[in-house]
């Protein structure tokens, strides 16, 4: 592999993880703060209300799923980190690490635009770009 894949790679991965940690420690900084007045109503509708199929409610399902997803995000980035590391051997391994993040990251992307404050959609964009710089075929020096 050559440098610059290996740098976008690993820019791809970290960006993935501080995406993941930061979300994390955003969610339980607000957990442990005081809710405004509205967070506070929306707060106890969704947890009056039981999820579909599930004893749980939507305010516990949101939480969950939210730090579920964050996990999962984390993992791929350590995932794609340790690929790069190993890829360097095998370099079809980080190939594959990138054109799954790549997928992975354009879809949350567009959700993100759609749905996220400004700070998951730069993240991702960043993360998006990095491995698409990753994936670009190496440049050959003419005489």
């Amino acid at each position: 592999m050559n440098t610059r894949s290996v740098r976008a790679a690993q820019v791809t991965g970290w960006t993935l993880v501080a995406l993941a940690a930061v979300h994390i420690a955003t969610e339980v900084a607000g957990l442990a703060g005081t809710p405004t007045a509205k967070l506070q109503t929306a707060t106890t509708a969704m947890d009056q209300v039981a999820v579909p199929t599930s004893t749980h409610s939507y305010l516990v399902t949101s939480y969950g799923v939210s730090f579920a997803m964050a996990l999962f995000l984390a993992a791929m980035g350590v995932a794609i980190v340790v690929a790069v590391r190993r890829g360097r051997t095998v370099p079809a391994v980080t190939r594959a690490m990138l054109w799954f993040a790549v997928a992975v990251t354009a879809i949350g992307l567009v959700l993100s635009i759609a749905t996220l404050p400004l700070p998951p959609t730069i993240g991702l964009g960043i993360a998006l770009v990095a491995a698409v710089i990753g994936l670009l075929p190496r440049r050959t020096r003419t005489a």
